[in-house]
């Protein structure tokens, strides 16, 4: 929550921040009526936008931002410790796979005025930080573990947004984006 406050933060001071006046986002009174109009000319095209997206698209955005971060860093982890079979084949399959997928989230994300966080947030971290601390038989299985748990999660995020969604681009990404994730799913559930 904290980080959603500070990215939040951080983005309105840069909306608000600029170096000509002409820049400044201007609010004027009509005269006729008093009706209050807010003019958002000058103000950075993807700033402008990502005021537009709403709370759940953007928590849908930074939550897939850091689940598809998390498959990539804890199966180039897996790769690096050197697992074997179905595990390994699993962990290309996930950098493969997620690589491709992270890469259409932050150009839809930048597309959306919002930029997706280039660290794990704590808790995928610590998780991360687990894992390197396991080697062999015990590594695998607790890979295979957190792999079930985030694809569990990764499973009801999407399908929310590919139904609940307000913008169209993400409930299609999430539309898009699901076979994978239930094919990986499907693979967890295979023996290793």
């Amino acid at each position: 929550m904290q980080l959603r406050m500070l990215a939040l933060g951080a983005l309105c001071l840069g909306a608000c921040h600029s170096t000509s006046h002409e820049e400044h986002a201007s609010v004027g009174a009509r005269s006729s009526g008093g009706t209050v109009s807010v003019s958002t000319a000058g103000a950075h095209p993807t700033e402008a936008s990502a005021m537009g997206l709403s709370t759940g698209d953007r928590r849908f955005l930074e939550q897939a931002g850091q689940g598809g971060r998390f498959e990539v860093e804890s199966s180039n982890l897996a790769l690096l410790k050197g697992v074997s079979g179905s595990t390994r084949d699993f962990a290309q399959l996930m950098l493969d796979d997620h690589v491709k997928a992270n890469a259409e989230l932050e150009r839809l994300a930048g597309n959306k005025g919002l930029q997706l966080a280039v660290k794990l947030d704590p808790a995928h971290q610590e998780s991360l930080d687990q894992l390197a601390n396991l080697d062999g038989e015990t590594f695998e299985h607790a890979y295979r573990e957190i792999q079930v748990k985030a694809h569990d999660e990764a499973l009801s995020l999407f399908e929310k947004a590919a139904e609940d969604s307000q913008d169209a681009e993400l409930r299609e990404f999430a539309k898009r984006t699901l076979p994978m994730l239930r094919k990986h799913r499907e693979h967890l559930d295979q023996p290793s």
